[in-house]
């Protein structure tokens, strides 16, 4: 059975994604549903490496307008997409957008401690 985390149910009509945990066979362990509005804001936040580049999840949301609009995306380093959540100042972001980011804290920590694929789905 799918764990499912609902930080979306009050922004009906809105853009939504999901985060996914997936095991090795390939089934949702867990299911995070987001307004699209905070996850934004939360990859917004993640910044450019220390040459200036932007790596990973960030990358794709920085370069690639349109990255996740159609498809699921797989995330390719949770390790660095962990990392990367990690660093963001809570105290940057708005009050309503820190569930949020301490959920997709908790789902990356997860996919690490088991070995399980990020999946990412705009719905």
């Amino acid at each position: 059975m799918t764990e499912i985390v609902d930080l979306y149910s009050q922004f009906i009509g809105e853009q939504e994604i999901s985060l996914l945990e997936i095991n090795a066979e390939e089934t949702p362990v867990k299911r995070l549903i987001l307004w699209y509005g905070h996850f934004s804001e939360i990859l917004s936040r993640i910044p450019a490496n220390s040459q200036g580049y932007y790596e990973g999840v960030a990358f794709e949301y920085q370069k690639h307008s349109g990255w996740i609009d159609h498809e699921e995306w797989r995330c390719t380093d949770v390790a660095s997409f962990l990392d990367q959540l990690r660093h963001i100042d809570p105290e940057s972001i708005h009050v309503g957008t820190r569930p949020p980011l301490t959920e997709m804290i908790n789902v990356a920590q997860k996919c690490m401690e088991f070995n399980h694929a990020l999946i990412f789905k705009y719905e």
